[in-house]
């Protein structure tokens, strides 16, 4: 699958067929642990506990804690959303690099990019 890189960490984004309609999303750690993502979505970052900050966009209470190599590391880095009307996932970028989190396309694939979204193209 694709590959989200922040910082020292790698994800592994898996999806698998769940029900009919229906694919679930896991995240596998370049350290080999596997994180099942639920369908209300959850949030990835340092520390144990998350708070919102004001003007900060809604994030899921769930959270896949990361407990060591934090340098860089945000309490709200990356959320996991799931649409179930289009069996969609979205991931947000909440991370305070002014580059934000780095994704890992797969060659030979067409990826849709929305109105806003910046394209970076080499080192």
């Amino acid at each position: 699958g694709d590959r989200l890189i922040c910082h020292q960490w790698t994800f592994q984004i898996r999806m698998e067929a769940h029900e009919s309609h229906r694919d679930s999303l896991s995240l596998l750690t370049d350290e080999g642990e596997v994180f099942r993502v639920p369908f209300e979505g959850c949030h990835v970052g340092a520390g144990s506990r998350s708070r919102k900050t004001e003007y900060q966009p809604y994030f899921p209470s769930t959270k896949f804690v990361l407990t060591h190599r934090l340098k860089n590391i945000a309490a709200v880095h990356l959320v996991f959303q799931y649409q179930g009307g289009m069996n969609r996932w979205t991931v947000i970028d909440h991370s305070p690099d002014p580059l934000g989190s780095l994704l890992a396309l797969r060659p030979g694939l067409g990826y849709p990019l929305s109105e806003g979204l910046r394209l970076k193209i080499g080192p």
